[in-house]
Parts: structure tokens; sequence; C-alpha cells
């Protein structure tokens, strides 16, 4: 089977990622690659955020080449390291006509993937595609799969294995247009998805993990996931992969391959749409509200309300309606009957995998802490608790790893 691979920010950091991603890519499989723009490397930041500043430098009136001074100078250095024929006038050039037609955050914030997939394509002698070119949006800002797909096949026909970069694709008028940060990942789900490919996600780390090893360093890799799983994980904060990658790949039976680019023989985590063995992950999210509504039932119109707050998971009983948001409870106030909510502000949400482990785990838990929230649906456990109760949770975690 023929592969996509996409290769995040601490991949491309500098010449020297570049060499392993060389590499790495000497397996004659992978087909297309997409590329993300450098990631932190010492004391230099990331390259989106570099940009975000430039523009924000540019708004305020400096001068546009001053503005992106920091940029130029880590793509110079890149340029030198890798001893490409790039020339970073031309790229100078390039980029600032390009804002002056163009002069949007999104089009700013798009040319460090393309310069990092226009860089990586001359060092490894392939075909360079740009991301505006396959990726596309409709007028309305919403993304077309079909459409983006179709290009895909195409393109890739007529060349044969490219070099892109993630994160923007254009609008009907041409104009770029970028995903939210992370988009890369959605980037090569959807080149996997058009090419019916294994998708291999290169990051820094071996994979997903049961929780985060910076704070469970007992916390174990996990071989493999269901996608809905690793979804909901990753928008508990899990991190390693965006939540909405697994979205294009839903009904096409291709897995998803976590790996890490400094550890590339290492197992990694690969991630399927249905999963059949029994895994024990666990997230911890924050910033969730919990709404309690007396008197209400499913057939009101205030649950309808309700899933347009971002609704994470409710449950139903004859009094009434409980449920848990993402994001700020002053949401509620222009719901109707807002008066009549117990609101409870700024809780967290732990989220457990279905299985044994977690079920004893989630028992421990609710015999042993005040939870405001426990739920078992078909996706896992959901647990709501108070701040002052993350650290006697985050014991049992680490107890029960």
């Amino acid at each position: 089977m023929i592969k996509v691979a996409k290769f995040g920010g601490t991949s491309l950091a500098s010449a020297d990622e570049f060499r392993l991603v060389a590499a790495i890519l000497k397996d004659g499989d992978i087909k297309v690659t997409v590329a993300s723009a450098g990631g932190k490397k010492g004391s230099n930041g990331k390259i989106t955020d570099l940009l975000l500043s430039a523009y924000g430098r540019i708004v305020s009136g400096d001068d546009l080449t001053v503005a992106l001074k920091d940029f130029y100078n880590r793509i110079t250095e890149l340029i030198y390291g890798l001893k490409v024929n790039s020339d970073i006038e031309d790229l100078r050039k390039t980029i600032e006509c390009g804002f002056k037609k163009e002069p949007t955050l999104d089009f700013l914030l798009s040319r460090g993937e393309y310069v990092y997939s226009l860089v990586l394509s001359e060092y490894l002698g392939k075909k360079f595609v740009d991301a505006a070119e396959i990726m596309k949006f409709d007028e309305d800002g919403k993304f077309n799969l079909e459409i983006s797909k179709f290009l895909i096949r195409r393109t890739y026909s007529e060349n044969g294995e490219f070099i892109t970069g993630g994160f923007y694709g254009s609008l009907p008028d041409g104009k770029i247009k970028v995903f939210e940060r992370g988009g890369s990942d959605y980037t090569g789900a959807v080149i996997a998805a058009a090419l019916g490919a294994e998708y291999e996600n290169y990051t820094d780390v071996n994979g997903m993990y049961s929780f985060d090893p910076h704070i469970i360093s007992s916390a174990r890799r996990i071989d493999e996931i269901s996608f809905e799983q690793a979804r909901i994980m990753s928008e508990f904060g899990a991190g390693v992969i965006h939540p909405d990658s697994v979205l294009p790949l839903i009904g096409t039976d291709l897995p998803i391959h976590i790996k890490n680019t400094f550890e590339p023989l290492c197992g990694g985590t690969v991630l399927r749409e249905k999963c059949e063995k029994e895994v024990f992950g666990c997230a911890i999210g924050q910033n969730f509200t919990y709404a309690k509504l007396i008197g209400i039932n499913r057939g009101d119109k205030i649950f309808g309300e309700l899933n347009d707050l971002n609704l994470v998971v409710s449950s139903v009983s004859k009094d009434g309606v409980i449920a848990i948001f993402k994001g700020d409870a002053d949401r509620i106030k222009n719901l109707r009957y807002a008066d009549k909510f117990i609101v409870c502000p700024q809780v967290y949400l732990l989220y457990l995998t279905v299985g044994k482990h977690s079920e004893k785990v989630a028992d421990k838990i609710k015999s042993e802490i005040y939870t405001r929230y426990f739920c078992l649906n078909d996706s896992g456990y959901f647990i709501a608790f108070d701040s002052e109760n993350k650290p006697s949770v985050i014991e049992i975690l680490k107890t029960n790893m």
C-alpha cells in the first residue's frame, strides 16, 4: 500500500531535522509528503508564531520587510544549512508581492508551510505542489472535501510523487484560506483518503499515551486506538494529533500511524476506525461549563440550543437536563430559561476510554472524589469535577496506570 507522510513543525525545525526526514523518505512507499512550517529550535520560536507577530507589526504600520526579518533569517539559515538552490531574495519578493495583492492574515500565515514544503522539495529533488492548488474551500469558507480529493487524485496521476504544504488551501477566487492551528494533520488525512493510502503522521513523540507522560511518567504508550477514542483524547488536550484529522478517513478502512521522526523504528500508535483491543487511555480537559436545568426534557427546544453551545456530553432524566459544554458560562445568558440554570464554570472534564480497567478507575474516582457529573456512553466515561479536586484525580490515575 502506498503511504502519505506528514511531518510536524518539530520534525522540520532546522537543517538537522530535514536530514532525518530525508532518511525516512527513502521509504519508496511514501508517495506524498505534507510539510508543516518549522517549529521551535533552541531560542527560535515557531515559524507560524513569527508570522503572526509580523502581521501584528505590519497592521501597526511597520515596514513589511522589516516585520518579516526574523522569518527571513530562519529561512536563510535553513537554505544555507541544506545547501539548496533556493534564493532568499526571490522568496522574499514572491511573498511580499503576494501579500501586497492579498494583505490578509491567512495569506501571511500560510507562507510558513509554503516555504518549508518548497525548500523540502528542492532538497529532495521532488515535485512541489502548492497546497492552494489541491485543497479547496467553498465561497462560504467551508472546506470542500470532494473537490479537493478529485484535484489530489488528478495531481498525483499527472505528477506521481510530490511534496506539498499543510494548513492552507484556497477559496474559489484564489485567495488563501488557512485551517485552524494543527491543520496540517487534516491536510495529510485528506490526501491519504483521496489516494487510498496509509497515513503516517510524524511528530516528536512515540505515539499516544495513556496519559500525558509529562504529568504521569508511568503512562504507557498505546499501541492501537479507535478514531473516536483518539479524537476525544485529542480534544481533551492529548495534543498528538488534531481531532479533525480522523474525519476524512472514516469509512475508508485506512489507518493513521503516529510515529516519531527522532525514533522512527519505535512502534508508534495506530489509529483505526474500529479498534478490537481494549484500550486504557485518559485525558483531562479544562475550561468546561457544567449546567443543570430542572424540568426540561429532551423534547424541548432547549436541547437544540444547548447543542449550539459546543455541547460535549449530556444526560436527560425525568426532572431535567445536565449538560457539559466547552467554553464560557456567559453563553448560557442567551438561552431561554437562562435564569433557571444551575451553572458551574471552569470545571475539569476527565475522559476515560471504555474498558474493564477504565471502569475500575472511574468507580474509584466516583467513590473518593466529589464529582459534578458522571456518565458512561459508547465513547467512554466522562467525569466532571472542580479544579481543587484535580490533584486527587491525578493521584488516582497515577496509582492505576
